[in-house]
């Protein structure tokens, strides 16, 4: 613990308890209390520190780099810093990486399991020991390749290969480590960042599309277990609503039953402004299934839509995973992704792409990089002769080019054949181009 003395001229000092039991008091120099306050939190989270033989928080460590030689000293009288005055420059990776994770309390669960995979394979490829200063550009990419191999067991161990990780993933946990290593040079703990040249831009992995179609989407529908997971299913497949992280938050009260409108509250998307929330219509089979679950609740109350299934600890992909199989089918990469894909793909053909991505959540262009895909029903529409294009022509001034007479002599040398008369609009500004678009009915 620490707290704040303020003397008659004004100025505070700071009274800290050494693991000890000393009480040392260090004056701060100021007479502002703000400023008096913030070195108080960080004494007091230095001495927890060396205390408690943990990491410095590296906001900490970037501060004793800055700090005067009179306020150094004190410090080092105290056995709170060494010699150097620089413990920050001598932080290991794994001190780093745990000081950083544990201090990022704004972003959600799922990103902190993100993260402690990229920091796993971190730890095992440089070991934890390994000092921030000494890990090189070279390194970064040696790490990438130790990604690729597939042996990640040890970077020092052979290990039989495992491709278990795509090209994506690949790709996120170098954005991790990136992201890691410039939080340290913001810190000014290093001065480069050691991933920087590495590529981390994610792209879509199109070989994992699949395309769930109406009659799949039924037969799975009818091997569900109960009403609950039928709603799962059609909110993912017909509404486009994310699962699990949009269909958990859903309650009764989002459903504008006279409007045929329900909101959706997005976690993934509200730290965008204006995203964390969106209003879909009540597609007509969705409807069907909310009426159905509604009305077999009676007098039962209930807040949430999804209540058997909320605990998250229940593994919603290895319950879906039966259910695909006990409708007769074969389960497919990315389970709910692409049921909320195929739903994407839908819209695109009925609406325009505007409101496709109001009712999806997502942009356009997310739309068309992650979500659209090329069904059999789009080749064969194609291909059939009710959906056929308008026929292109070549232009006369009188219409479709006339057929040509079997004798060309008949014509005087020095006029043009109705052929040539045709050709002869072809520079005009009507039609650049000398072709006209005709109904296929002329």
């Amino acid at each position: 613990m620490a707290s704040l003395r303020q003397r008659k001229s004004g100025v505070y000092s700071v009274r800290f308890y050494l693991p000890d039991g000393q009480r040392p008091m260090i004056s701060t120099g100021s007479r502002s209390e703000n400023t008096a306050l913030k070195m108080m939190l960080k004494i007091e989270s230095l001495v927890t520190s060396v205390g408690n033989g943990v990491a410095l928080e590296p906001d900490v460590a970037h501060w004793l780099t800055t700090i005067k030689a009179p306020l150094r000293k004190k410090l080092e009288a105290y056995g709170l810093i060494g010699e150097s005055g620089e413990p920050s420059k001598e932080m290991t990776l794994g001190q780093f990486l745990d000081s950083y994770i544990n201090r990022r309390s704004d972003v959600k669960p799922g990103t902190l399991i993100n993260w402690s995979h990229t920091r796993r394979n971190l730890l095992t490829f440089f070991g934890p020991d390994k000092l921030l200063t000494d890990i090189t550009a070279g390194d970064a990419s040696d790490f990438e390749r130790f990604l690729k191999s597939g042996a990640r067991v040890s970077r020092y161990v052979e290990a039989e290969p495992d491709d278990s990780l795509s090209a994506a993933t690949i790709r996120k946990r170098c954005q991790n480590a990136k992201q890691f290593f410039e939080a340290a040079v913001d810190h000014e703990l290093i001065g480069k960042n050691p991933f920087a040249k590495i590529k981390s831009a994610m792209q879509s992995n199109r070989e994992r599309d699949f395309f769930i179609t109406r009659e799949m989407y039924s037969k799975i529908l009818e091997a569900c277990p109960d009403r609950e997971w039928r709603l799962i299913v059609t909110l993912s497949r017909i509404g486009g609503v994310r699962c699990p992280s949009e269909i958990m938050p859903l309650r009764w009260d989002d459903i504008d039953w006279a409007g045929n409108r329900m909101t959706i509250h997005s976690p993934k998307t509200e730290h965008h402004a204006g995203k964390g929330s969106r209003v879909i219509p009540i597609f007509s089979e969705l409807r069907a299934e909310l009426d159905a679950a509604f009305f077999a609740l009676g007098d039962e109350p209930s807040e949430f839509i999804i209540n058997r299934y909320r605990d998250p600890r229940q593994n919603l992909r290895t319950q879906f995973t039966k259910i695909i199989k006990r409708a007769g089918l074969e389960p497919w990469q990315k389970l709910f992704a692409n049921m909320r894909a195929s739903r994407a793909t839908e819209l695109a053909d009925l609406f325009p792409g505007h409101v496709c991505s109001s009712w999806m959540g997502h942009t356009e262009q997310i739309a068309r990089k992650h979500y659209q895909q090329v069904t059999p029903e789009h080749f064969e529409r194609a291909i059939s002769s009710q959906s056929a294009p308008p026929f292109l022509t070549p232009l006369t001034p009188f219409g479709p080019r006339a057929a040509l007479p079997s004798d060309a002599d008949s014509y005087p040398a020095n006029e043009k054949t109705p052929d040539l008369q045709g050709l002869a609009v072809v520079g005009s500004d009507r039609q650049p181009h000398g072709w006209a678009v005709l109904d296929s009915n002329q």
